[in-house]
């Protein structure tokens, strides 16, 4: 490196880049920025900036599809049943081994949301670091999924509260069917 990059304010002395990550305050751990996601957002998204993770946001992704899943486990069984019963070519089977298809499409179903989320949650991450790359922004694939995923507490807070509210005035989502819905 010449004495001239020296005096450069854009090149630093070290010759790394500055990709804009201040360098400057505190390093959060997991639960301070989950905290701080809640409470001033824009220090938590400093923090994630400087030092992104995707341990909890991973939780928070993998948690969010099994908290409506789990919550209508039983509508969603019978469904099934329903299916199967209104299936003609079902009609030779008895009503217990519908049953153990019903459960065994349901125990699936349970396994194969949080993998679905988690795919189209990195999918997702790979096509926002390529808009962000096309209009020469700068990031990094770990801070889009670690600032996503924080951000989907929102959302893993507010259906928590939606369901305890429900399950609390025996109203509110948890009761709703599509019959119901279809008469809007």
């Amino acid at each position: 490196m010449t004495d001239m990059n020296r005096l450069d304010p854009q090149t630093p002395a070290n010759g790394i880049p500055d990709l804009g990550v201040p360098e400057s305050g505190p390093i959060l751990n997991p639960f301070a920025k989950l905290v701080k996601i809640l409470t001033a957002p824009a220090e938590a998204a400093d923090a994630i900036r400087r030092k992104p993770d995707v341990l909890v946001p991973v939780a928070v992704r993998v948690l969010s599809p099994l908290r409506p899943l789990l919550l209508k486990f039983p509508a969603y069984k019978d469904t099934i049943i329903t299916t199967l019963d209104a299936n003609p070519g079902m009609a030779s089977m008895t009503a217990d081994e519908i049953q153990s298809i019903a459960n065994m499409s349901a125990l699936s179903g349970l396994a194969i949301a949080p993998v679905t989320v988690l795919i189209v949650w990195l999918l997702g991450g790979l096509i926002l670091m390529g808009i962000t790359k096309a209009f020469q922004g700068e990031c990094r694939y770990k801070q889009i999924l670690s600032l996503s995923g924080y951000t989907a507490v929102f959302g893993l807070i507010g259906g928590l509260l939606t369901a305890a509210f429900g399950l609390v005035t025996g109203s509110g989502y948890t009761q709703t069917s599509l019959t119901s819905l279809a008469t809007l």
